[in-house]
């Protein structure tokens, strides 16, 4: 698309629906600013225009595992033996693969909402763990599914150095991990000079549990300055082993080695210890919070109300893909801080304050801020990436200006999108995707293929 102005009978902006507005978007996708909507060369009539969500923490295959996991396995049926399951579908995959059951998530990320992507990517290897002669083949595979798509994508690039604290790889682990730390680093320099104004790359390292310390800050000290994330504290047992193996806790220890700054996200970070809220806030670090997946795998219910009261930017994610709204995901933020505190609007500090607007800023600029793009706000320079939904939704439909977003946060679902742009191209038009069934096609085959 080329230089337009887009205008629709609503528009979010600065934390408040407007009308009479239209947003301008140059030949880039970016915001060149606001003009009244008289101007528009794009009018979509009757629907609220929003910054579009950015998902910051996604493992885009494990939507293999939809409906594969809820049968019961065993008594202690919980993350660990759900990552058994994982696992297996994991080493299922080859590179094609990757593709195809990547793709299948970011389509239904984009009907839903999503613009912009943050895969958690750590699938390097040819399912037995041999490398690929090319050693960017899975990660090629991965930019090549949003490419396929056209949602907006951060690669982050995944270190994985051991199986547990003191022990190496399983069979089933040794596609995900690295020969070394320099060969992680290799792979991830090679990726940088592929980046886009559509493909950007982070670095994460997986986990305290997958990393020494001594390594994690060594590639926190080669990529400074560049978003890094963890997945941290998901469960109680792996902050206990780290307790007996380092004497600290993941946090603490990430803190110790200098890891936690404004350009690092702690995924999970559910079971926090006494004191870790204000360290995190200290270091100006994000955490990104899943709440469908730490539902679904029964992890707990972490610090939300806590860490908003600390002041602690938080983004969300879709992590494992049982469910794929970053709209679920934030009013799931609230909600489960509500069932935990039995109180309600938990992410508010003042009277007056919106609890759906501390939602939509994890959807939107938090989650960019995570992935370090200048994205989910409608100002000069902005990535202009917008969606919108449908007024006369029945999720909707009567909702005054004041209503609106609040309808929109805790009421609404992926059925009231209609329009999705990405780098100045739409997308998705009045609610249709051209090649969803072509994509679907391919992902029914694979799914076939894997399961029978």
């Amino acid at each position: 698309m080329a230089a337009v102005i887009v205008s629709a009978a609503r528009i979010y902006v600065d934390g408040a629906v407007k009308k009479d507005l239209a947003l301008e978007l140059g030949p880039d996708g970016r915001v060149k600013g606001l003009v009244p909507r008289g101007q528009a060369t794009l009018d979509l009539g009757e629907r609220l225009l929003v910054p579009g969500a950015v998902n910051a923490h996604s493992h885009a295959f494990q939507r293999l595992l939809r409906g594969r996991t809820q049968t019961a396995s065993r008594t202690d049926d919980n993350f660990w033996s759900w990552r058994e399951i994982m696992y297996r579908a994991a080493g299922a995959l080859d590179a094609e693969g990757i593709r195809v059951a990547s793709r299948q998530a970011f389509l239904e990320m984009a009907l839903s909402g999503v613009t912009t992507v943050g895969e958690f990517h750590y699938l390097h290897h040819a399912p037995d763990g041999t490398p690929y002669s090319d050693p960017l083949a899975a990660a090629r595979a991965v930019i090549a599914a949003a490419g396929d798509v056209g949602i907006r994508l951060c690669l982050i690039r995944t270190i994985y150095l051991r199986g547990d604290f003191d022990t190496p790889p399983s069979d089933l682990q040794r596609r995900f991990c690295d020969g070394s730390l320099e060969a992680a680093c290799a792979a991830i320099d090679a990726l940088v000079k592929l980046e886009t104004p559509m493909v950007t790359v982070a670095v994460a390292a997986h986990s305290v549990r997958a990393m020494a310390i001594g390594d994690i800050r060594a590639a926190k000290d080669r990529y400074r300055g560049r978003p890094f994330h963890l997945h941290v504290s998901e469960q109680p047992r792996e902050v206990e082993v780290c307790l007996a193996k380092t004497g600290k806790s993941p946090v603490a220890l990430l803190a110790q080695a200098g890891v936690l700054d404004k350009d690092t996200t702690l995924v999970h970070a559910t079971h926090l210890r006494d004191g870790e809220v204000h360290a995190i806030a200290r270091s100006g670090a994000t955490v990104c919070i899943c709440p469908s997946t730490e539902a679904d795998l029964g992890d707990g219910l972490g610090p939300v109300r806590e860490l908003f009261g600390a002041s602690v930017p938080m983004a969300l994610g879709t992590d494992g893909q049982t469910l794929l709204s970053l709209l679920e995901e934030g009013r799931r933020l609230e909600m489960h801080a509500r069932l935990q505190h039995q109180r309600r609007n938990v992410v508010t500090r003042n009277t007056g304050d919106s609890s759906a607007k501390a939602c939509f800023d994890a959807m939107t600029v938090n989650g960019a801020r995570a992935l370090g793009i200048d994205a989910g706000k409608f100002e000069p320079g902005s990535i202009g990436d917008f969606v919108t939904y449908d007024l006369r939704d029945p999720a909707l439909v009567g909702c005054d200006d004041d209503a609106l977003v609040a309808a929109l946060v805790f009421s609404a679902d992926s059925r009231a999108v209609r329009d999705v742009c990405v780098g100045g191209r739409l997308i998705v038009r009045d609610g249709k995707y051209t090649r969803i069934s072509e994509h679907s096609d391919s992902y029914v085959k694979l799914t076939r293929q894997l399961f029978g």
